[in-house]
């Protein structure tokens, strides 16, 4: 049932964008040591309103749908900031509101998005989740940077994992590669592929 929410919704993201939404499909491999998994993120945002719909983000076989509000400001330094409230489904089941906020300025970008899910089971199983961002486009195609997270869709030693990531584009396609905990023993690489539509 899972699988099958989370099929239409990427069906109809594509089929719903005219003029003037955004719509964008991303896919990130999970290449860990011992398994490895993709998350894939649709989004859909319609002047201001923002619809987003995820599939094991917040854990294994659990698909998630968004709804929330952008707001925008500034010309030189550019802040936006989205915050949404999600209904989780699956493996893990509850609510959650988030965050997604951006801060730039030239050529520079602080990202990230957050949420705290309230799990249906109990509040021994609420967590708070990080994806954050630094980046730098150093070419009109090529985008490195610093992130981090803060997760629990696999298991790990580290409360927070840090990495370095490069993003090239062409087109309305980009190809990210993250390398995590390279200094570590549990060092993983993210391949990730976003598509504008």
């Amino acid at each position: 049932m899972n699988r099958l929410l989370l099929l239409l919704a990427f069906l109809c993201i594509p089929a719903v964008a005219t003029a003037d939404t955004a719509g964008r499909v991303e896919a990130f491999a999970y290449l860990l040591q011992e398994d490895g998994f993709v998350l894939p993120i649709a989004t859909l945002d319609r002047e201001s309103l923002h619809l987003e719909a995820r599939y094991q983000y917040e854990d294994r076989e659990t698909v998630s749908a968004w709804a929330g509000w952008s707001f925008a400001t500034g010309t030189d330094l550019e802040l936006t900031v989205v915050p949404m409230v999600g209904i989780v489904a699956g493996q893990t089941q509850g609510w959650a509101p988030g965050l997604e906020a951006s801060l730039a300025w030239k050529s520079f970008e602080l990202y990230s998005e957050n949420e705290y899910v309230f799990d249906a089971e109990g509040a021994e199983g609420d967590y708070f989740y990080d994806w954050s961002q630094l980046s730098w486009d150093a070419k009109s195609w090529l985008t490195l940077g610093l992130s981090v997270q803060r997760t629990r869709v696999y298991a790990s030693e580290l409360a927070i994992e840090r990495g370095l990531f490069a993003a090239a584009r062409r087109g309305p396609a980009e190809l990210s590669v993250f390398g995590f905990n390279l200094d570590g023993e549990e060092p993983f690489a993210i391949v990730a592929l976003g598509v504008d539509l």
